[in-house]
């Protein structure tokens, strides 16, 4: 076979014979094999219309209640949205986040709003989300209920099913992407629907077309020096159970990317949604990876389980322009799987514990914009787990809604580090969360770790549109003298928090905990 026509120009169908097909990935893709290109008219969505410039645009079905229109911008864009339901937008309608300050024009069921920039958006109706929480209300002015339930996990759980079914239209504008170069090690997956697995081997290059969607998996086990790029979107429907938690598995094939024992690794541009009960994008034992402008999806019946990014033992970190709709943690640093020193039962030919690793460092996030339906948007650690973190950085964000107003030992929150019974050796040092806009939140902070030992932990220039749904929580009893917990220009509803009931904030411990 000659080098050029290694350029994946087409996905063969399977009638083309196994033998062949399998040849290619073999040159390809390593051990990875997709079956058939079929049109993606399937996965149109009639829940919406969209325009841009007065020329339609896809929508398409992304996972339970959720629909996504791609955008390509051609200088000032007016975008229409035209909801099925005649009165849809009876209420009113938001588009977030707030920050970029769009305010549509409302005509019976149908928005206008023009854009003239890179956006990620969620476009709402008023009033779906939190309106059914006045139960709430009447806890959150007990201070003796809530502190009970944070020092005793009496959990609440008011509204998963609430707001993780509320129906959402994403809109990811941007400017028009050139093609990949045509290279050797190029994989390109043409506009379609592509069923099957891919493993990346070392120095390979994964491109999906816009309107390419491949239902699956991609793995980069063991490989160095690997992209995936492009418009298209990767969609995992796996057999987890519904109703149990398997999603933490370090396995080939049980997420939509799944990263082990790499290096070098960048993931750009492409949508992945998880629509059975697993984590989305798994790093675990790798270094140096970065993920730019990814759209990460997850939505499931249980509304639990789903999170964004897991980083397992992962070090060097970039996360960017990214935009997360997680039902859980959105963004989570443990140490490599399983969480103890047990061999983990499901991980088959290879035992992957000796790439045991504790440590997650340089993780520099920014850019990002965050829905969490359950959890956090960031959780560290978990209970009995010894982990170290150092140097974790987020910047110029975006939380437009963060939880379902529950809490399990903490308050579901920014931050949160947890340990039921307090144990496991963890330290966490350096941390800074600066230019966060939050809109709709349960907390702001969650930390409920006896054992752990924190340093330098910094929040500043933070902006909450209104008041937290639950108070604030640190229960810690290592706290750096020298650097200990600092809140500097931290504002709710536009007034400076110069103490912890202006948070509000519970503290139990002796904490060096600071307001600027």
């Amino acid at each position: 076979m000659e080098k050029h026509n290694l350029w994946y120009r087409h996905i063969a169908i399977k009638m083309l014979a196994c033998g062949l097909l399998y040849g290619v990935f073999t040159s390809c893709s390593g051990n990875g094999e997709v079956t058939s290109v079929v049109s993606a008219n399937m996965l149109k969505s009639a829940r919406y219309t969209v325009t841009a410039n007065g020329k339609p645009v896809e929508v398409y079905k992304a996972a339970l209640n959720i629909n996504v229109a791609n955008i390509t911008l051609s200088g000032v864009t007016e975008v229409v949205v035209k909801a099925k339901d005649a009165g849809y937008w009876n209420e009113g309608a938001k588009i977030r986040p707030l920050s970029q300050d769009i305010i549509p024009e409302i005509s019976g069921d149908t928005l206008i709003f023009s854009l003239d920039k890179p956006a990620m958006l969620s476009v709402e109706r008023k009033k779906q989300i939190w309106d059914h929480v006045s139960e709430l209300g009447m806890k959150r002015d007990n201070p003796d209920w809530w502190k009970r339930g944070f020092r005793y996990n009496e959990t609440l759980q008011l509204s998963s099913y609430a707001t993780g079914m509320a129906e959402a239209l994403f809109i990811f504008a941007d400017t028009l992407q050139a093609e990949p170069k045509r290279q050797d090690a190029t994989i390109r997956l043409l506009p379609g629907i592509h069923t099957g697995n891919i493993d990346l081997r070392s120095g390979q290059h994964l491109h999906l077309d816009e309107g390419a969607f491949l239902f699956g998996s991609v793995n980069i086990w063991d490989a160095e020096n690997v992209k995936v790029t492009g418009k298209g979107v990767i969609i995992h429907d796996g057999n987890q159970p519904p109703y149990t938690d398997r999603g933490f598995q370090t396995e080939r094939n049980w997420r939509p990317i799944s990263i082990n024992n790499s290096q070098n690794v960048s993931v750009s541009g492409v949508t992945c949604i998880a629509r059975s009960r697993t984590w989305t994008i798994q790093a675990t034992a790798s270094r140096n990876l970065e993920f730019d402008g990814l759209k990460i999806i997850a939505s499931n019946l249980a509304n639990l389980n789903g999170d964004g990014i897991d980083l397992c033992g992962a070090q060097d970190v970039i996360i960017s322009n990214c935009f997360f709709r997680t039902c859980d943690d959105a963004i989570a640093l443990y140490r490599t799987m399983p969480f103890d020193d047990n061999i983990h039962e499901t991980w088959g030919e290879k035992d992957y514990s000796q790439y045991v690793d504790t440590w997650v460092k340089n993780v520099f996030i920014s850019g990002c914009v965050f829905w969490n339906t359950s959890a956090n948007v960031m959780r560290v650690g978990w209970t009995g787990m010894s982990l170290n973190t150092e140097n974790i950085t987020m910047k110029d964000c975006d939380v437009i809604h963060l939880s379902d107003c529950s809490y399990f030992y903490a308050p579901h929150s920014l931050l949160n580090i947890m340990s039921e019974d307090g144990s496991g050796e963890a330290e966490h040092s350096d941390y800074l969360f600066e230019n966060i806009r939050m809109e709709e939140y349960s907390a702001l902070v969650g930390i409920n770790h006896q054992q752990a030992r924190l340093k330098n932990i910094c929040f500043k220039d933070i902006y909450m549109v209104e008041s937290s749904k639950w108070p604030s929580l640190i229960i810690v009893h290592n706290v750096d003298e020298d650097k200990g917990i600092i809140f500097e220009n931290v504002t709710v509803k536009g007034k400076l928090v110069e103490q912890a009931e202006d948070l509000p904030l519970c503290i139990e411990g002796d904490g060096n905990i600071e307001f600027r």
